[in-house]
């Protein structure tokens, strides 16, 4: 049986629903391709933003970080600082230690 990426799934779909949406807004309106380019962009952008923040909140979360700072990683060139403030400050949380052995 051959299974298919999911990632190229999304990829497939994504550019399907771009040429639809293009497609409905030349015929509505008057629109330039450029336009619908930012307008498709920016939904685009919305749709990504809990892709981004999700992972950064629980590894901020565990490291001891508040779970608003994760939003700062949208913000360009403050994102860089954030992660290199929270790679070099000392975490609040413990790693676990396993016994191997007895």
């Amino acid at each position: 049986m051959h299974s298919t990426s999911p990632l190229l799934l999304i990829l497939l779909f994504a550019c399907w629903d771009l040429y639809l949406i293009r497609r409905l807004l030349l015929q509505s309106c008057a629109m330039d391709t450029a336009t619908i380019i930012r307008v498709v962009a920016g939904i685009l952008f919305l749709l990504c933003i809990p892709i981004y923040v999700v992972p950064y909140w629980k590894i901020f979360s565990k490291a001891g970080f508040s779970g608003w700072l994760p939003l700062l990683i949208l913000v360009p060139l403050v994102n860089l600082v954030v992660l290199y403030v929270v790679a070099f400050s000392e975490w609040k949380t413990k790693p676990k230690t396993y016994n191997v052995g007895s």
